[in-house]
């Protein structure tokens, strides 16, 4: 039973997933045809001014699209560091040298976020230049709004470290998602902790994009880092994808937060096979506040006669609160769910009809 609520029925993300490479492809496509008349109109106004031609002033040269998100004030606010090594990205670091406590927070590539068009790999929205997208889905998720983005290759970074950490640290990244997270978070908090409010290893850092941006939030790190870890999560795997899962309330400990009523979280799994009950089901318990997974099918479906409602161990009583919203279930302790996670398998008990009339 405890495999129906960590593992199974991830279909609805594996199409987030597929949507989304789809229109990383028409957006692909689109940005090939612009750029082809940008080409056309340049051409066009090289050769009037090789005319002579009034340009009606001057014409601005191509620059770097920007991805910081204007802040006001002269606080130092969260940044991510895209840290890159031989065979490609490996980790996301989020930086946030304002928060009590500081941090340094590293997300596998492929962690998923929740943006406006639904669950979307961390990697996909900033390759897709969506720095606002992404900045929102972590602020939810972590508290803190990234307000710029640069890169790093691993070696570079790796190199500006000092001190005895850089002789523990290996000349490639690690392949496994924890290990890597670690080091690079290692890394990043040793880089900070030894610039001495500005030091020439971080100066002369190579970064691309928003670097000065990062740069003013490494410095910002007092003499030492308050948390450097790897978000808190696992690793969901299916047939043709994989993804990373943030935990939510195990992050917001993590960073010194206490668990709120919204920080449970509900995932609603479709056992008795009608067509798009769970989604009901997820409408119906919605005004209760708690952040809604993704619904899904469950393992035994369609065969499930009764609904069950299972519960982490510190969230029965709002469990206790979804069944009475649904007239029926059974609430069932599962202490090897994630921490203020509750999982409603719906049954056969439980029809389209019950729910309108509960809502």
């Amino acid at each position: 039973m405890a495999d129906r609520g960590r593992s199974a029925g991830y279909r609805q993300k594996r199409r987030a997933l597929e949507r989304s490479r789809r229109r990383r492809k028409r957006r692909r496509l689109t940005t090939l045809g612009i750029a082809g008349v940008l080409l056309v109109v340049g051409l066009y106004l090289g050769l009037g001014d090789l005319r002579g031609g009034d340009g009606g002033g001057e014409v601005a040269g191509s620059s770097t699209t920007e991805t910081t998100i204007e802040v006001s004030g002269d606080v130092v606010a969260a940044v991510l560091l895209r840290v890159t090594d031989v065979g490609g990205e490996h980790v996301v670091a989020l930086l946030d040298p304002a928060r009590t406590p500081s941090f340094i927070l590293t997300f596998p590539p492929d962690t998923l976020i929740q943006a406006s068009s639904g669950f979307e790999p961390l990697a996909s929205l900033l390759d897709e230049s969506d720095l606002q997208a992404a900045a929102s889905g972590i602020e939810a998720l972590t508290g803190s709004r990234p307000t710029a983005l640069a890169r790093v290759v691993w070696a570079d970074l790796l190199a500006a470290v000092a001190g005895d950490t850089a002789d523990t640290l290996p000349a490639q990244v690690p392949g496994d998602r924890a290990e890597t997270g670690r080091v690079v978070a290692r890394a990043v908090a040793a880089l900070a902790a030894n610039a001495g409010g500005g030091g020439d290893a971080i100066a002369s850092l190579p970064l691309e994009g928003d670097g000065e941006i990062v740069r003013s939030a490494l410095e910002a790190f007092s003499s030492a880092v308050g948390v450097a870890e790897v978000l808190p999560g696992r690793v969901v795997e299916g047939t043709g994808f994989t993804y990373y899962e943030p935990d939510s309330a195990a992050t917001q400990s993590l960073l010194g937060g206490a668990p709120a009523e919204q920080a449970v979280s509900v995932e609603v799994q479709n056992g008795s096979g009608t067509v798009g009950i769970a989604q009901k089901v997820s409408e119906a318990i919605e005004p209760l506040g708690y952040t809604l997974l993704p619904p899904k099918n469950a393992d035994a479906f369609p065969n499930v006669e009764t609904t069950q409602i299972f519960a982490a161990s510190g969230v029965l009583a709002e469990a206790d609160r979804i069944r009475g919203v649904l007239g029926t279930g059974t609430v069932v302790k599962q202490d090897d769910l994630p921490a203020q996670r509750i999982v409603v398998v719906v049954g056969k008990d439980l029809s389209m009809d019950d729910l309108g009339s509960n809502g």
